[in-house]
C-alpha cells in the first residue's frame, strides 16, 4: 500500500512504544575486570553496562587493589574488584582495563550491541540510533529512528521527501526539520485523477500526539486548510490524540484515542468515507469504532475495533472493497465479505486492491491481473480469497504487488508483478522468497519496496529513478535484488 504507518509496525512489535523504548538490539553484558565475570545484556539498543571484577587480592581499601586503565579499583569485604568507569566497557578479556568506549558503533552502550547506522549519546547513556519504522509513498520511503528524528530520501518534486522543491531528488536519506520529535511516520502518493501529477506528501505524528504534514498539498491532502505545497512541516490544525495515520494517493486519514477516524483531501471515488463530498482541506469526523485505517489509492479500508470486522470504501472498479457482487463505487462503509466479517488483525490498501490478515492467514481481493491477489485470477476479485502464504505475522502492499512477514525466522514473501525482490524479473501470482531474514517491517511504495530489519537495517529493491531506494544516483537501473540504504554515517 502506499503506507500503513503505526498498524503494520506496531503488530510485529509493540504499540503504543515511545523512539526510546521502540527498538530492536539487545546488548550483551560488559566482561569482568581481573577474575570477574561481565555483567548482564541489558534490553533493547542501550544494552548493558560494563562487568564488574569479581574475587581478586585481598585488601583494606582500594589503594591496595591494582589499577588498569579506565577502571576504577574497589574494595568490598577485604576482596579486590575492578569496574569500568562510566562510559567505557570491558570488550576484550585479553587486554586489562576497560579500553572500548560505549559509543562504538560495534560496543554502542554493551559488549557486541553493534549499530545499524549510528552510536550516540543520550541522557541515559549511548543507544544505536537505528531506524524503528518506515513508510514507503509513491517514489519517496521515510524512516523513524530511534531518537524521534525523520529521514526521508527519493523524489521530491512537491517537497514530499522534505526538502525545498529547487531539490527535485533526495538521492540518500536526509533528515526533515520537524517542528519536535515524531512518534510514528507515513509516506504517501500515487495517481490522482484530479492531480495529473503524480502528488506524493509525508505526514509524522509527533510527540504531542499532534499531526504534521508537508508535500503536495493540491486536494487538500496536509488537511492544514490550504491547497498549497508545503516544503516545509505544517501542523494539522485542532487534530490532537493522534494514534494511528495512514496517506494514500491525495487523502490522508488518522485515528484518534476513542477510536474516531478522521480523514480529509481528495473525495473524488468517495474514499473519504463521508458521503458524497468535495475535496477538504481539514479533518473530517468519518465514524467512530475504528482500530486501524489504511489509505489506498482512491479506497479506504479500516478495522473495527468492537468486533474487528473490515470496512471499505471509494472506488471499486476492480473489486477492492471486497463486499463481492457488483463492483460499484461506495461513498460510505460497507462491510467486506467472509471470512474477514470479525477477527481481523490487520489491513492494507494498495493502488487497485486489499489485503487484510486475520491472525496467521492473508487475504487479498481487487485487481489480479498482474497476480496481486494472489488468486491465478488474472482479472478482479471482488471477494475474500486466502492467499498461500504460511503463519504471516504482518503485511504490505504497493502498485500492483502485496508482500507478508512469514514465519519464525520473519522471512519476506511477495507477488504481484516489479520490486518482488527475488532476483528475477517479471510476475509472480504465487508468494515467491525474499532473501531476507529477521524482517520487522515492510514498506511497498509504487514501484520500489523497503524492509526494516530487527537489527536496524534498511533494505529496498526496484525502480530507482528517483532515489527512492536511498543508494544514491549512480544505481539507475531497477534493483531486482535488495541493497543496503545508505543510513550510516560516512
Amino acid at each position: 500500500m502506499l503506507t500503513n504507518s503505526l498498524a503494520l509496525f506496531t503488530l510485529a512489535l509493540c504499540a503504543g512504544c515511545s523512539p526510546s523504548e521502540r527498538n530492536f538490539s539487545t546488548g550483551t553484558g560488559g566482561q569482568g575486570g581481573d577474575a570477574g565475570h561481565g555483567g548482564a545484556g541489558g534490553a533493547g539498543a542501550g544494552g548493558g553496562a560494563g562487568g564488574t571484577g569479581g574475587k581478586g587480592d585481598a585488601c583494606a581499601s582500594p589503594d591496595d587493589c591494582p589499577a588498569a586503565e579506565n577502571q576504577t579499583p574497589t574494595c568490598e569485604a577485604g576482596v579486590c574488584g575492578v569496574a569500568c568507569d562510566a562510559g567505557f566497557l570491558d570488550c576484550d578479556a585479553a587486554a586489562p582495563g576497560c579500553e572500548t568506549s560505549a559509543s562504538a558503533h560495534e560496543h554502542c552502550g554493551a559488549c557486541g550491541n553493534r549499530c545499524a547506522t549510528e552510536c550516540v549519546k543520550g541522557d541515559e547513556g549511548a543507544f544505536c540510533n537505528d531506524p524503528v519504522e518506515i513508510s514507503a509513498g509513491f517514489a519517496h520511503t521515510c524512516v523513524l529512528r530511534r531518537d524521534g528524528s525523520v529521514w526521508c530520501w527519493g523524489r521530491n518534486a512537491f517537497s514530499e521527501s522534505g526538502k525545498p522543491n529547487s531539490e527535485a531528488v533526495v538521492p540518500v536519506p536526509a533528515q526533515v526539520a520537524l517542528p519536535g520529535k515524531a512518534l510514528h511516520v507515513a509516506a504517501g502518493g500515487g495517481f490522482a485523477r484530479d492531480d495529473e501529477q503524480f502528488p506524493a506528501h509525508s505526514c509524522a505524528i509527533l510527540e504531542d500526539t499532534t499531526v504534521t504534514c508537508w508535500g503536495r498539498g493540491t486536494l487538500g491532502q496536509l488537511g492544514n486548510g490550504s491547497f498549497y505545497a508545503a516544503s516545509e512541516p505544517a501542523r494539522v490544525p485542532s487534530l490532537i490524540n493522534v494514534v494511528q495515520l495512514s496517506l494514500g494517493a491525495a487523502h490522508s486519514c488518522a485515528v484518534k484515542t476513542g477510536d474516531e477516524l478522521y480523514c480529509w483531501g481528495a473525495d473524488d471515488e468517495g474514499q473519504l468515507g463521508n458521503g458524497e463530498s468535495p475535496q477538504t482541506g481539514t479533518p473530517d469526523f468519518i465514524r467512530s469504532d475504528i482500530r486501524q485505517v489504511s489509505a489506498g489509492q482512491d479506497h479506504t479500508c479500516a478495522i473495527k475495533a468492537s468486533d474487528r470486522g473490515l470496512l471499505c470504501w471509494g472506488r471499486n472498479f476492480d473489486g477492492q472493497l471486497g463486499f463481492g457482487g457488483a463492483r460499484e463505487n461506495a461513498t460510505s462503509a460497507v462491510d467486506v465479505a467472509a471470512p474477514l466479517t470479525a477477527g481481523v488483525d490487520e489491513v492494507a490498501a494498495g493502488d487497485r486492491h486489499t489485503c487484510a490478515r486475520k491472525g496467521v492467514e492473508v487475504y487479498c481481493f481487487g485487481n489480479d491481473y498482474n497476480g496481486a491477489v494472489g488468486a491465478d485470477r488474472y482479472g478482479p476479485v471482488p471477494e475474500p480469497t486466502l492467499v498461500a502464504v504460511p503463519q504471516a505475522a504482518s503485511i504490505d502492499v504497493g502498485r500492483e504487488r502485496s508482500g507478508a512477514v512469514s514465519g519464525a525466522a520473519r522471512g519476506l514473501k511477495m507477488w504481484g508483478v516489479g520490486a518482488l525482490g527475488h532476483g528475477k524479473p517479471g510476475l509472480s501470482s504465487q508468494p515467491v522468497d525474499v532473501p531476507i531474514d529477521g524482517v520487522a517491517q515492510l514498506a511497498a511504495g509504487y514501484h520500489h519496496t523497503c524492509a526494516l530489519r530487527t537489527t536496524g537495517e534498511v533494505l529496498c529493491w526496484g525502480e530507482n529513478g528517483d532515489g527512492q531506494l536511498g543508494v544514491g544516483l549512480d544505481v539507475v537501473e531497477e534493483q531486482l535484488s535488495p541493497v543496503a540504504v545508505k543510513l550510516a554515517p560516512p
